[in-house]
C-alpha cells in the first residue's frame, strides 16, 4: 500500500526497490526484475536496484544482461550489497551461456503493474481516477459501451499520480466546485476522497466513519444542494465524532487549552449548527426549535468573540427559527431522523453517504470497498495495528 499511496518520487523509488528485494527472496524473479527496472527509471544511481535487477536476470537465465547490471552496480557507491558480494555473484555467471527462462519480449515490454498484488494494485486504486481526472479520458463503463474509443492510457511512473497525490488534486477541485456552487460536482469528488482517505486506525471501530473534516465539507455541500437528509445525517455523525474526542479529553470544560482543542470544539459547534440549519431549511421548524435549546448553553459559554462568523450565523438562525410556526417538511426521512436524534443522539454510525447510482458513485463504492479489504488484510485487528505503530516508532528513533 505504500507504493499505492506514495507521497514523492524518492519515497516511491525506495519502496519499489524494497519490494524488488521481497520478490527476490520469494523467488518471484520476474516481478523482482520489473520493480528493480522501474526503480532504475526513476533513479539510475541506486546500487541496490542494479544488484537486484542483476540477481533476477541471472535467475531468469539472462547472464550477459545480469553481468551488465553487476558492472553498473560496482560503478556506484554501494549502499546495500557489499563489493565482495557483487563481485562474487558476477564471477559466478561470468562464463555461463544464456538459458532464458522467459522470452526476451517479456523483458523488453513488461507491464509495470504486473508486480502489484491484486488487492494492493495501483490499477485498482488509481487507474481509473488517473485516466478520468488526470488524462481526461472517459470512464471505463463508457469505454465498454463504445468500442470505437481509443484504448486507455497505459501506466507511466512519471505521469501517473498516487493515491496521496490524487487526494490533493481532487480536494482542490472539490473546493473549486464548491466556490462555483456546483455542489453535486463537489459531492462526487468528495466521495472519491472519502474512499481513498481510509485511515484504518482511526476508523477501526466503525470503518464507515467519515474523515471529520471531509465529513463537514460534504455535509455542507449536501445541505446547499437541498439534499437535507444526507446533509443532516452526515453533520450529526461528524459532530458526534468530534464530541467523542472532546469527552475523552475531559468534556466541554477542556476547551481553550491549546489550538488543537479549540479547533475540535469549534468544529463540533459547526456540525451541531449545520444539523439545526438543515432542520430549519428542510421545513422541520418544530424539531429545529427543540434542538436549539440544548445547544444554547454551549454557544453562550463558548467564549466565541462577538464578531465570530459562527456566532452570527447562530444568532440569525435562532431568530428565524423562532418566527416559524407550522412544519413544512415533506421529506419523511428527515422528520424521522430528527425525531430520533432529539430523543437519543446515540444513533447508528453506519452511513451510506452515496445518494445516487451514477458511474461516479459506483466507482467511489468500488474504491471504498477495495480500501476496506486491503486494510483488513494488513491489519485484521487492533492488536496488529498497535504492534505496527510501535515498530514504526522504533524505526523513526
Amino acid at each position: 500500500m505504500a507504493i499505492v499511496f506514495y507521497y514523492d518520487e524518492k519515497f516511491f523509488t525506495k519502496m519499489l526497490c524494497n519490494r524488488a528485494m521481497v520478490h527476490l527472496k520469494m523467488r518471484n524473479y520476474y516481478l523482482c526484475y520489473i520493480d528493480a527496472s522501474e526503480a532504475l527509471k526513476l533513479d539510475d544511481k541506486l546500487s541496490k536496484a542494479w544488484y537486484r535487477k542483476g540477481k533476477s536476470l541471472a535467475e531468469l537465465g539472462y547472464y550477459d544482461l545480469a553481468s551488465d547490471c553487476y558492472t553498473e552496480c560496482l560503478k556506484l557507491e554501494l549502499t546495500g550489497p557489499s563489493m565482495n558480494q557483487v563481485q562474487s555473484d558476477a564471477q559466478a555467471i561470468a562464463y555461463k551461456l544464456d538459458k532464458p527462462q522467459i522470452d526476451q519480449n517479456s523483458l523488453d515490454n513488461y507491464d509495470p503493474l504486473e508486480s502489484d498484488p491484486s488487492n494492493f494494485s495501483r490499477e485498482l486504486f488509481t487507474g481509473e481516477l488517473n485516466r478520468t481526472f488526470i488524462f481526461n479520458e472517459p470512464f471505463e463503463e463508457e469505454r465498454k459501451s463504445n468500442p470505437n474509443m481509443r484504448p486507455p492510457s497505459k501506466y507511466d511512473s512519471k505521469t501517473w499520480k498516487s493515491c496521496e497525490q490524487l487526494l490533493e488534486i481532487l480536494f482542490e477541485r472539490a473546493i473549486e466546485e464548491r466556490k462555483l456552487r456546483c455542489f453535486d460536482g463537489a459531492i462526487y469528488l468528495l466521495n472519491f476522497i472519502q474512499a481513498l482517505d481510509f485511515d484504518f486506525y482511526v476508523h477501526f471501530l466503525s470503518p464507515l466513519y467519515p474523515n471529520p473534516s471531509l465529513g463537514m465539507l460534504q455535509a455542507e455541500c449536501y445541505l446547499q444542494a437541498g439534499k437535507y437528509h444526507k446533509g443532516i445525517l452526515l453533520a450529526a455523525i461528524t459532530g458526534t465524532k468530534y464530541t467523542q474526542v472532546i469527552n475523552k479529553k475531559g468534556g466541554w470544560d477542556f476547551y481553550g487549552q491549546n489550538m488543537d482543542e479549540i479547533w475540535i470544539f469549534y468544529n463540533s459547534l459547526v456540525c451541531q449548527t449545520m444539523v439545526r440549519w438543515g432542520a430549519y431549511k428542510s421545513g422541520c421548524y418544530a424539531q429545529a426549535k427543540r434542538l436549539m435549546s440544548p445547544m444554547h448553553d454551549q454557544i453562550v459559554t463558548s467564549r466565541l468573540p462577538p464578531d465570530d462568523k459562527l456566532l452570527k450565523i447562530w444568532e440569525g438562525l435562532k431568530i428565524e427559527v423562532e418566527e416559524k410556526k407550522e412544519n413544512e417538511c415533506n421529506d419523511q426521512k428527515v422528520v424521522e431522523f430528527l425525531d430520533s436524534y432529539i430523543s437519543s443522539p446515540q444513533f447508528s454510525m453506519d452511513f451510506e453517504h452515496y445518494d445516487d447510482n451514477s458511474m461516479h458513485t459506483r466507482l467511489a463504492k468500488k474504491l471504498f470497498l477495495a480500501g476496506k479489504t486491503a486494510w483488513f488484510i494488513l491489519f485484521p485487528d487492533e492488536y496488529v495495528i498497535n504492534e505496527a505503530k510501535l515498530e514504526a516508532a522504533k524505526m523513526k528513533d
